[in-house]
This record gives structure tokens, C-alpha cells and sequence, in this order.
């Protein structure tokens, strides 16, 4: 992470397959997507803009005569698509600035809460995945986020995250 920070970050299981998936195309390499030409160093930021690009540029291909095209995007594109509909589907705001890793800005609060929220984060990354899983099919997210909040509400509570310092 920026400023040498640690970021844990909760997994759906949309986003497992798809690492597992990447894990199986290159077997060789310490990286899930290594670089061109080297296996011991990531794929770099303007190389994966390079190939969403290029996916794009495909897929406009194929749109039918008359539709629009798909949209060029870049990879922080999605993180701000994220938080926008996280934010207009009313999940908490500082959950969702802790699963994008965003620092708080009030520096007396953030010096004091170091909670991570993993229980909560959890079930909104996978609410989260469910949403996206609902718009492709064309289906209203509604119901996914009603227990996706539900969810996070049930964990809000949970001391299995507290060390027995806390207890």
C-alpha cells in the first residue's frame, strides 16, 4: 500500500474465482498477473490500462449497429464506481472509505481507531459482488442490498474480531 501501510482486504467469492483463475494462467510466477516480459515482477499500472483499452476496443467491435459503445474506463475508475454506488445505496460511509483504504482525514480519530471492521467489510465486498452479479443479468440489486445491510448490521457487533486485550 501507499506509505508502506498494510491493507487487509476481504474477498468475495466472485473475486476468489477470478484470482483462482489467474492463478491457473500463470502458475510460475510469486505475481496472480506478472509483467510481460518478466515473471518475478507485477503487470504494471499503464500495462493493465493497456489491456481494459484493448478489452473495450473488442468489445465495441462487436456491439450491435446502432447501441451505444461500451465506455472506455481506467482501472481507478472502478474504485470510484464502487464508492458512488456504494455511497447512493446508503452503506456506511466510513466502511466503504476503510474497503478502499482511504486515511481519515481527522487525524485525532484516526490516531485513536485502529479497528479494521473485517466482519463488516466482508459482507460489503460481497454485497458488493452480488450487486454487480445482479446488474449483468439486468436485475434490480434492491433486494441484495436490503441484506447486504442486514448482514453488516448482524457483524456490527461481533467480538470475534477483538484480541483478548480488548476484552
Amino acid at each position: 500500500m501507499k506509505a508502506g501501510r498494510d491493507h487487509v482486504v476481504p474477498l468475495s467469492g466472485q473475486a476468489l474465482d477470478i484470482l483462482t483463475t489467474l492463478r491457473a494462467c500463470f502458475p510460475a510466477s510469486t505475481y496472480l498477473h506478472p509483467g510481460r516480459y518478466e515473471a518475478d515482477i507485477p503487470i504494471s499500472d499503464p500495462a493493465l490500462n493497456r489491456v481494459v483499452d484493448i478489452t473495450v476496443r473488442q468489445i465495441n467491435k462487436e456491439v450491435e449497429q446502432g447501441a451505444d459503445d461500451f465506455e472506455a474506463f481506467s482501472v481507478h475508475d472502478l474504485r470510484r464506481t464502487a464508492s458512488t454506488r456504494l455511497n447512493e445505496a446508503g452503506f456506511p460511509k466510513d466502511l466503504i472509505e476503510l474497503c478502499l483504504a482511504h486515511v481519515n482525514k481527522d487525524q485525532v480519530a484516526a490516531a485513536y481507531d485502529h479497528s479494521k471492521r473485517l466482519a463488516a467489510r466482508r459482507a460489503l465486498m460481497q454485497g458488493w459482488a452480488d450487486m454487480v452479479d445482479c446488474w449483468l443479468r439486468g436485475e434490480s440489486a434492491r433486494d441484495v442490498i436490503t441484506s447486504t445491510k442486514t448482514r453488516i448490521a448482524a457483524v456490527a457487533h461481533d467480538d470475534a474480531e477483538l484480541g483478548e486485550a480488548d476484552l
